[in-house]
């Protein structure tokens, strides 16, 4: 428990109509005994994405395929995760038991509706504050 609960490593949160002197005051009751980390913090290279590809081919026994394609992305603090909402939004989702696909003004999801290729099709993105070049 000393190790990985440090005071270092704590976020107090607090939402709605408080009193931050009261929640200050409440947090550092509750939580003021509670020391530092004795150690100091490993520096490790970031995590590269690489990309990948695994196939495992059971058609006998596979009705549908899952498929996900990864890509990095930039942070959500960057100027640039809002054209990736806005592409994300654009790009929509799409799903067989939804009565209204043809609607869409994406011309792929129209087309997978018309094939009948998918039954669920969307797209998402997990942006997160820090990303470092790779």
């Amino acid at each position: 428990m000393k190790k990985h609960y440090t005071a270092d490593r704590m976020v107090i949160a607090a939402a709605g109509d408080v009193d931050h002197a009261q929640v200050v005051d409440w947090a550092q009751s509750l939580f003021g005994g509670v020391a530092p980390s004795s150690s100091e913090y490993i520096e490790k290279d970031s995590a590269k994405f690489v990309g990948s590809d695994y196939r495992h081919r059971r058609d006998t026994q596979m009705s549908e395929a899952h498929v996900a394609y990864a890509f990095p992305v930039c942070g959500w603090t960057s100027p640039e995760n809002y054209p990736l909402l806005v592409l994300q939004h654009y790009f929509g989702e799409y799903s067989s038991h939804n009565p209204y696909p043809m609607l869409s003004v994406n011309p792929l999801l129209q087309t997978l509706h018309d094939s009948g290729f998918a039954s669920k099709c969307h797209a998402f993105s997990a942006a997160y504050r820090y990303v470092l070049s790779v």
